[in-house]
This record gives structure tokens, C-alpha cells and sequence, in this order.
């Protein structure tokens, strides 16, 4: 499948076309030219309900065209906000989105499987914010979604349906939970605060004002005090350092020494009694301050204007009315989340068992982990690591790596399941986490095993692996070289 071109009408009178060549990279020199946007005008365009780039308002405004191939036939897609038609053999195809955006993608890329096609922006598309931190599952843009599991159920022709939807049900039960226990752990950290404030109840405004002021005239004389007592520390310990960096040599008694820190009479003595008034000041200071956010907070409620009882007043009394037992919760929780646990594990075992794709997935992300150097943190050295959620410790040019691969193995199975080429979207290939070499060493495999797929890059780096397309945005989306 290829991109042959992108019209987009900003205001029903001027149009703009951009070309995509077999291999494109959209470029500017600074960043803020609309290279992401332009990206994301075409995934709009293929009919995905994709967020709009800050600037450019609400993408539903505009009107947009594309053409691609796939498998010989040609596609004119033309978008208006949810309605979309496509020209394709003389035919042409109507949909209403988001209802029927599997319908219109059966029809594009050639692929009725439904579970295939709720996962495959994640195939062949990598977003510069989420996309280098996307490994198997989560959100890739926007409100779109991508889940190993239904991915591999789906390419695999395997049924866990039923397991997948009961672990939907469970999450959805888990999350009310631990919405319930967050808001009684709110609830008792207000009734904290309330029991904080409590000695304020009986004062009326005229009084709460005149012990604020008290207390920070008490403050600023507690505070000078301190720092004179700072000043005076800092000043001696000064001077003592300079007396022994003199090496006086003092004669006492018959006796003669160098003059240092501990023959000064009383000195350590005297540093010490300063040190304990100091401590006590810095006490006496948390004090007032402590008097002063209670004095303050007090203020702040009775400054409200309205006398009615709040919605989170409200709230608070339903939950204390409600009686609802935070360790019950708590055990309810526990049960959900273990059950998650066994789903979870049936799941893996599923797919896992005697799978040819997995284990395909498994050979193509370790053959290209060792080319790039990133074996030892692969976790796991069996095909269940296609499956893997952990993570943690891996450093950010890991994670894009270890990213980048994932989706080089999906779309190698897609290729083989379907036979269709998906194009290649990658927007800012070379992250901040990516190095000149790293970034490189990722495309010399693109150049060297997805050549037959187009390649579209977003980027301010040019680089010389790739024979790229040069569509040039320095002068923005609306230059005249692009008006039509």
C-alpha cells in the first residue's frame, strides 16, 4: 500500500497538494512548521479519529483528499469531518465515521479481520510523543488503542473472545474500585485537615485577621532573630578558619604553639550554645507558620460566597453515610486483581500454545535486538516475551529500540497473513533518547529489509541512509509551492 497524495482545503477556496514518494521524509529546518500536522492530516484523511495539533483548530473543519494504492486498485478517499467517500474501480463507497470506520478500512487495506484492523495504526505507525514508548500495548494516539493480545488472537486466528472480554469486565471493576477507595482516602485526609483548623471554628473574620497579623509580625521577628544567629555562626567559623590558616605561632608560659581552632578559649563551647538557640528559633518559626496555614485556611472557607453546601461537602457525607468499609474494599480489590492475574496467565497460555506467528514475532524482534545491540534486556528468551509488560529499568533509547522492532516484527506477520505492504509512518524517527548512530543503525534496517514498503519520516535531521523525498515545509503547509 502507498500514499500517492495529499489535498487539503483549509477555507473552501485556496488547496494545497503534497506529494509521497516511495520514500518521503516531510522536513524543516526548526521544528513548528506542521510536520506532525501534516502527518496527522494523513491518518485523518484514511478515516482514523485522530486529535488536532495545537494551531491548526479542529481538523473536522477542513476537507481533505487522498490517494493510495493497494494491490493494484486505487483509492480516492475524500473526507468531511465524519463523512467520507471512496472512489475505487468506478464504484464509489460511502461511510459515516467513527460507525463504520471498520468497513471503510476492510475496503482500503484489504483486511476483513475486525480485531485486525482495531489494532493496525500501531502496526505502521509510530507518533513522536507515545509511539517511542508503545511496546505491545496502550494508547497510540489520541483515544486509539493497541493490545498485543487481540493482535496476536486476531493474525493467529485464535478465540480468547471470551477470555478478553471478561478481563475488559474486570479492569472496568478494578478501576470503580480504586475509585471508591481514593475517594475515602480523600475523605479522611479532609477530615485531617478539618480536625487541623478546629481551634479557629469560634472566630469570626475581624478576629481570623488580627491573629494572622500577629502571628506574622511574631513570624518576621522569629525570622530575623534566626538569621542574625545564622549570620553570627558563619562569621565566627570564618574567622576561626582564617586564624589557623595564618599558622600564628603564640607564645604562652614559656611555651610556643600554633594558634588553632581548639585553643581558642571557649570557641566550640560558644558555637555550640549558638547552635542550640538557632535550633530552637527554626522550632519557634515551624510553630507560627504551622498557627498561620491553619489561620489562613480558616479565612479561606469563611471568604466563600455562597452558603450552600458544597459538592464535595456533599460527597463527604455520602461517603460517611454510606458506611462503606475501606478494608472490605481493599479485599474485594485484592480478589479482582488476582483474578485479572489468572485471566491473564490463560490468555499467554493460549497464545502461546504451539503458535507458529508468536513464535515468527519472537525470531524477528531477537534477530534485529542483536543487530542492535539490545539482547540483554530482552527479560524473558522464549516466545512469551511478545506478550511481556515489564518495562521497568530500561532507559529511554531501549525502550525506542526495543519499540521500533515490536512494530518491524507486526508489520513483517501482517505482510505474510494478508500480503499487503503497509506504509511505513514514522514521525521524528530520531527522538531525544536516540543518538545520530542509534537512529541510523535503525534505518539501515528499514533500507535493507523494508524497501518494497514506503517509508514516511517527519523529521529536522536529514540523514543519508535513506534515499529520501525531500517535501520541504520550512516555509509552512500553506506555502505557494504547495497550492494547487
Amino acid at each position: 500500500m502507498k500514499v500517492k497524495y495529499l489535498k487539503v482545503s483549509f477555507d473552501n477556496v485556496d488547496k494545497y497538494k503534497y506529494d509521497f514518494f516511495n520514500n518521503t521524509m516531510i522536513y524543516s529546518k526548526e521544528n513548528s512548521k506542521g510536520k506532525t500536522t501534516l502527518v496527522r492530516f494523513l491518518l485523518y484523511a484514511l478515516g482514523y479519529q485522530i486529535p488536532a495539533t495545537e494551531g491548526i483548530g479542529d481538523f473536522d473543519k477542513l476537507e481533505y483528499e487522498i490517494c493510495i494504492e493497494n494491490k493494484k486498485r486505487q483509492f480516492n478517499i475524500y473526507r468531511k469531518s465524519n463523512n467520507i467517500q471512496v472512489s475505487c474501480d468506478e464504484k464509489i463507497y460511502t461511510f459515516i465515521l467513527p460507525e463504520q470506520e471498520n468497513e471503510l478500512h476492510a475496503l482500503i487495506f484489504g483486511i476483513d479481520n475486525i480485531t485486525i484492523l482495531n489494532n493496525l495504526l500501531a502496526v505502521y505507525y509510530i507518533d513522536q510523543e507515545k509511539g517511542w514508548t508503545l511496546l505491545n500495548r496502550g494508547k497510540i494516539i489520541g483515544n486509539i488503542r493497541f493490545n498485543i493480545e487481540e493482535f496476536i488472537a486476531g493474525i493467529s486466528n485464535i478465540n480468547i473472545e471470551n477470555l478478553l472480554t471478561e478481563k475488559k469486565v474486570l479492569n472496568s471493576e478494578i478501576k470503580k474500585y480504586r475509585y471508591v477507595k481514593n475517594a475515602i482516602d480523600i475523605n479522611s485526609e479532609f477530615e485531617d485537615e478539618e480536625e487541623k483548623t478546629k481551634e479557629y471554628d469560634n472566630y469570626d473574620m475581624a478576629e481570623l485577621l488580627q491573629e494572622q497579623k500577629v502571628n506574622e509580625i511574631n513570624l518576621k521577628k522569629v525570622a530575623t532573630k534566626r538569621k542574625k544567629i545564622e549570620e553570627i555562626i558563619k562569621t565566627n567559623s570564618g574567622f576561626a578558619e582564617m586564624i589557623e590558616n595564618y599558622g600564628l605561632l603564640v607564645s604562652h608560659n614559656g611555651e610556643e604553639f600554633i594558634l588553632t581552632r581548639d585553643k581558642l578559649g571557649d570557641f566550640d563551647r560558644n558555637q555550640d550554645i549558638l547552635k542550640i538557640r538557632l535550633n530552637n528559633l527554626k522550632i519557634e518559626e515551624e510553630k507560627i507558620k504551622s498557627k498561620l496555614n491553619k489561620i489562613i485556611v480558616k479565612i479561606n472557607e469563611k471568604n466563600v460566597l455562597f452558603t450552600t453546601e458544597s459538592l464535595i461537602e456533599k460527597l463527604q457525607q455520602n461517603i460517611e453515610s454510606s458506611g462503606i468499609d475501606l478494608v472490605q474494599v481493599d479485599k474485594i480489590l485484592r480478589q479482582l486483581i488476582n483474578k485479572r492475574n489468572s485471566i491473564n496467565k490463560q490468555i499467554k497460555e493460549k497464545l502461546s500454545f504451539n503458535n507458529q506467528q508468536l513464535y515468527d514475532f519472537y525470531q524477528t524482534i531477537v534477530k534485529y535486538a542483536e543487530e542492535l545491540k539490545i539482547t540483554q534486556f530482552i527479560s524473558d528468551m522464549t516466545p512469551q516475551y511478545v506478550l511481556t509488560n515489564k518495562l521497568k529499568g530500561l532507559s529511554g533509547r531501549v525502550l525506542a529500540q526495543l519499540c521500533y522492532i515490536f512494530k518491524l516484527s507486526y508489520i513483517k506477520e501482517i505482510e505474510k497473513t494478508f500480503s499487503i505492504r503497509l506504509p511505513i509512518i514514522i514521525d521524528s524517527p530520531r527522538t531525544n533518547e536516540l543518538s545520530e548512530e542509534s537512529t541510523n543503525n535503525m534505518l539501515n534496517i528499514l533500507k535493507r529489509d523494508f524497501s518494497k514498503h514506503q517509508i514516511i519520516t517527519a523529521s529536522i535531521y536529514k540523514n543519508s541512509i535513506i534515499n529520501f523525498e525531500i517535501l520541504d515545509l520550512n516555509d509552512g503547509l500553506k506555502s505557494d509551492k504547495f497550492k494547487i
